[in-house]
């Protein structure tokens, strides 16, 4: 813990974590910076570091800096050198698990969009995961919580991991190949270079080629888990395949024949709700208090601010497929963003402009539904996936 009082520090953060002023302004002097102005110049008298996944953190940022802490307001970490920050005593922290919710609700949005995996007339799909970490297991809870078969591939799990996942009913492979011969294939896996299970360009054609006709694909992992030429190959040959994309190479500067194959285009916004971007704050805001604050801080119940559950009309609302597209039309969402990316002249600025404007996207538990024409089944399922029904 750093020896200073109140408002003697100087923390950097990103001004687009939520609700950052409301956490940390107690802690010191707040300077806030778009995530991809915070350079070595920007941070060099700051004691503490406040990012997203857009900020690269190494010794090229820090080496010249008096930063002592650095928070990454988000679950995969492959943008900060740990090693880097442990051999120079810098403490790190992280929002694990923040906005596995968001993303599993944008997953299974895609699911019921694509694949109709929970049209009640026809037989289920089976649902390949490859990743079971917390975006992972949250998508799992979600399709089981409905009654969808999940077969899951991850060699990293603990075996507690596995036993819970295994209760929940999960099935697991030891082949990835396996995964992908499914109807549907949704991807959550860090990304990471070395190791027994590397995980960059994880995803070659060979794989691809397994998939199905008529199949689902979704990436809302990181970018580069695909390898990307044979990912465009794949596409242009399987005009069949559903594919999702939320994550890309070189964010935000991304490849855009690639977006133009993909069924679902969307700027790296799968995690991005109200409620996980705050949580994620939150959680920077709770690690920093015990580790460079002794404990002082205090911290607001957000939840009184939070809006009024949102009601969607019962006349729009024929099934729980609409009930999903019209909480979080991803369709649309993929419309938007293409048009706005490819009539751009600067592609990276109109990637980020458009995230901005997802940070306050809602999750299904944000939403009251009135439905009496739905069946029990249907409203079941409803309630199942989050939703609040009257």
């Amino acid at each position: 813990m750093l020896d200073a009082g109140p408002y003697s520090m100087k923390i950097i953060a990103d001004a687009n974590l939520k609700d950052i002023e409301v956490y940390f302004s107690q802690f010191g002097e707040l300077h806030l910076l778009a995530g991809r102005e915070i350079n070595a110049q920007t941070i060099a008298d700051a004691d503490a570091l406040l990012i997203r996944s857009v900020t690269n953190v190494d010794k090229t940022l820090l080496e010249q800096s008096n930063v002592k802490f650095v928070g990454t307001a988000t679950s995969g970490t492959d943008h900060i050198d740990q090693a880097y920050l442990a051999n120079n005593d810098i403490i790190f922290a992280h929002a694990h698990g923040s906005n596995a919710q968001a993303v599993a609700d944008y997953c299974l949005s895609a699911l019921i969009g694509f694949s109709k995996i929970i049209t009640l007339e026809e037989k289920k799909s089976r649902v390949g995961i490859v990743g079971l970490g917390a975006v992972g297991s949250a998508l799992a809870r979600l399709l089981k919580s409905i009654d969808i078969d999940v077969l899951a591939y991850d060699p990293l799990l603990t075996e507690e991991q596995r036993r819970i996942a295994i209760s929940l009913g999960v099935e697991f492979t030891a082949v990835i190949e396996d995964v992908f011969d499914q109807e549907a294939v949704s991807i959550h896996t860090p990304l990471s270079f070395d190791g027994k299970y590397p995980t960059s360009n994880m995803v070659d054609l060979a794989l691809l080629a397994r998939l199905p006709n008529a199949a689902v694909l979704i990436n809302a992992s990181r970018g580069e888990v695909i390898e990307e030429n044979d990912l465009l190959a794949f596409l242009e040959s399987r005009p069949d395949v559903f594919s999702i994309l939320d994550v890309w190479i070189n964010e935000p500067d991304i490849n855009l024949d690639l977006m133009a194959l993909t069924t679902i285009a969307t700027p790296h916004i799968a995690g991005y709700s109200r409620r996980a971007k705050t949580l994620a704050t939150k959680m920077l805001a709770e690690s920093f208090n015990e580790l460079m604050w002794a404990g002082e801080g205090h911290f607001p119940n957000l939840e009184e601010s939070t809006p009024v559950k949102l009601v969607l009309k019962n006349t729009i609302l024929a099934s729980v497929e609409t009930a999903v597209s019209c909480a979080l039309p991803i369709e649309d969402w993929s419309v938007d963003f293409k048009r706005q990316i490819t009539g751009s002249e600067n592609r990276g600025g109109a990637f980020d402009k458009f995230r901005k404007t997802m940070i306050n996207r809602y999750e299904f538990s944000d939403f009251e539904i009135a439905v009496p024409q739905l069946n029990s089944q249907k409203l079941a399922i409803l309630k199942n996936l989050g939703f609040k029904l009257t």
